[in-house]
């Protein structure tokens, strides 16, 4: 299998995290790039691993408490997952380079 570039897009706590950090590990030793989308306050631990970031936008900790008060027990709702897709979609042109679809995700859809 020739080389790829892997992103995995992620919101929420550190925890949400961790297991794309697991991913990206064993990706890279198949050779492979890996570049994780989360928020800016996980980017020194990720990047400690070898492993590239992007900023989505957004407060984890205003996102945790929104998710509490309205009792959504860690389901992203669609609508908030197609504000986030519209949030990072300029993430996905500039590591695909600009072409369409390049990164392989759904962005295009929105």
């Amino acid at each position: 299998m020739p080389s790829r570039h892997f992103v995995c897009l992620t919101i929420g706590s550190r925890g949400d995290v961790q297991p794309y950090i697991a991913l990206g590990q064993g990706l890279q030793k198949e050779g492979h790039r890996v570049t994780i989308v989360t928020h800016e306050e996980y980017k020194p631990w990720i990047t400690g691993f070898g492993i590239g970031h992007r900023t989505a936008g957004g407060d984890p900790g205003a996102l945790m408490k929104l998710s509490v008060e309205h009792n959504v027990s860690g389901v992203i709702p669609s609508m908030l997952r197609r504000l986030m897709i519209l949030g990072v979609k300029d993430v996905f042109a500039s590591i695909s380079q600009g072409e369409p679809n390049k990164c392989g995700c759904p962005c295009s859809q929105y």
